[in-house]
């Protein structure tokens, strides 16, 4: 495949999992994933530590403009040769339009994998997550809800939009690790 992909799907859908095994075996790939990368930033004691902690506690998206400055830094350390495979990015319409905009100026070709997964089943895996891996945010109800909640208000109107172009593959997230994956690779092919 020769174009970039942008992985979107409801938290615990499996879209980490997905392109972790991809990146594995698609090495020509870059991985760019911006909720890590500032989650990161945040570790640190400085001005974008207690801006992105602040955002990461309250469970709101970080500010665009500081997204687009990520995508814009990501972009230009691409060569020629190389492809990205883009977690959860665009999150808004706003980072939609920026991203077309910008993909479009460099003349790069780029799919959308949308891994299907319904609220109740996203609300089961995390709260097993949450047992598994003792992980008192995702055992939290109303922190599960306002995740779910930005998700459908922001993401969801992106992968329509997107899908309104027909730039959109839907992979049916409810089935095993391996399967999952299969769908993936035999639908890109085709894309």
């Amino acid at each position: 495949m020769n174009k970039d992909i942008l992985f979107f799907g409801v938290q615990w859908c499996g879209k980490w999992t997905q392109a972790n095994i991809f990146l594995q075996n698609n090495p020509n790939y870059k991985y760019f994933e911006a909720w890590n990368i500032f989650r990161a930033l945040s570790l640190n004691k400085n001005i974008f530590s207690d801006y992105v902690s602040s955002r990461i506690q309250a469970w709101l998206l970080v500010e665009d403009k500081l997204v687009f400055w990520l995508f814009d830094c990501g972009s230009n350390l691409l060569n020629k040769w190389e492809y990205v495979l883009f977690d959860g990015f665009p999150r808004n319409l706003d980072q939609k339009i920026y991203f077309t905009q910008q993909w479009t100026n460099k003349w790069r070709d780029y799919v959308c994998v949308n891994f299907d997964l319904s609220r109740g089943k996203a609300i089961e895996r995390i709260k097993k997550r949450a047992i598994e891996q003792w992980r008192t945010d995702d055992a939290n109800e109303e922190t599960i809800n306002k995740r779910l909640e930005t998700f459908y208000a922001e993401t969801l109107p992106v992968i329509q939009t997107f899908e309104s172009e027909w730039k959109v593959i839907t992979i049916n997230a409810d089935q095993g690790i391996e399967e999952i994956y299969n769908e993936l690779i035999n639908k890109l092919r085709l894309a």
